[in-house]
């Protein structure tokens, strides 16, 4: 009886459930825009000139109107959630775009080039700026009570030259030592402490305990002046042991490197380890009875 009971809690225990869920999303709009470039990054003078473009597309089945604008852009976290609103004292970049356009009929299929110039004043302190360049579309043929607005953007980065502070700063917090599922986030934020803008480039890489690389990743992200920016990588081991973490981060020439070992654990491996002890102790326990009995 208590073998069998024994059997039966390592029987729950090796037990493992799941469920997968599939979502499906359909687009029914008859607006689609497109933009390219999707990002700039455009070096001037004090009181020199640039030229831009940008090409919207219309790949959808009905025309639209396009109005074009110029916006101040600024992030406000570490996870760089942006904001449009011009804070107290701040240079507005927005004023120094002239576009080519800022409202055009687009049919379906059709293309529009917009040509934008940015006019950096005399007074522009040298330094990193940023601004978007938004589209928005309204359909010019409603049939219905409710419009459809699509919005898209490019994202401008406006380095004014001259002699300004740079300068960064890289953090990578220690990521847990063991996981029970083998999905891990490494988390590395990169400070820019300067003026002007820097990409950085953060690569991880998964180590066996040989030295063999199972896995990975890397990425560029682009730092804003005077911000910290949280670069996180989300990666899954499936094989239980003992791992070897290195995370490097490049920018402004500089690479900082932060390794790890971390364990990934098995439920199913523990499980095995208590039937075993379990039945182990059970046999221990039976054989001394068996011998006081034939004692």
């Amino acid at each position: 009886m208590q073998r069998g009971g024994l059997f039966l809690l390592c029987a729950l225990s090796m037990t493992v459930f799941w469920r997968g869920d599939i979502a499906r999303a359909t687009d029914t709009s008859r607006q689609k825009i497109t933009i390219s470039p999707t990002s700039m990054q455009i070096s001037v003078k004090p009181g020199g000139q640039a030229e831009g473009r940008l090409t919207v597309g219309n790949t959808g089945t009905e025309g639209f109107r396009a109005s074009v604008e110029v916006t101040p852009y600024r992030v406000i976290n570490e996870q760089y959630d942006a904001s449009y609103q011009l804070l107290p004292g701040a240079t507005d970049v927005s004023q120094w775009f002239r576009l080519s356009q800022t409202d055009a009929h687009i049919s379906a299929g059709g293309v529009l080039d917009l040509t934008y110039t940015i006019a950096v004043p005399l007074s522009a302190k040298p330094g990193g700026y940023q601004a978007r360049l938004f589209v928005t579309t309204t359909p010019t043929d409603v049939t219905g009570s409710v419009m459809t607005h699509n919005r898209a953007g490019e994202e401008l980065y406006i380095t004014v030259e001259g002699q300004a502070p740079s300068g960064g700063a890289v953090t990578a917090p220690a990521l847990p030592f063991w996981s029970w599922n083998g999905n891990f986030t490494a988390r590395t934020i990169v400070a820019n402490t300067g003026r002007m803008h820097f990409d950085a480039t953060t690569t991880l890489s998964v180590y066996s305990v040989t030295s063999r690389r199972v896995q990975s990743a890397s990425f560029e992200r682009h730092i804003l002046p005077e911000t910290r920016r949280v670069l996180p990588i989300s990666w899954s081991i499936a094989t239980p042991g003992l791992y070897r973490i290195e995370r490097k981060t490049t920018y402004l020439s500089h690479t900082e490197t932060a390794r790890q070992w971390v364990m990934v654990l098995s439920p199913l491996f523990f499980a095995g380890i208590f039937c075993i002890g379990g039945g182990g102790i059970a046999f221990a326990i039976l054989r001394r009875r068996a011998r006081k009995k034939l004692s």
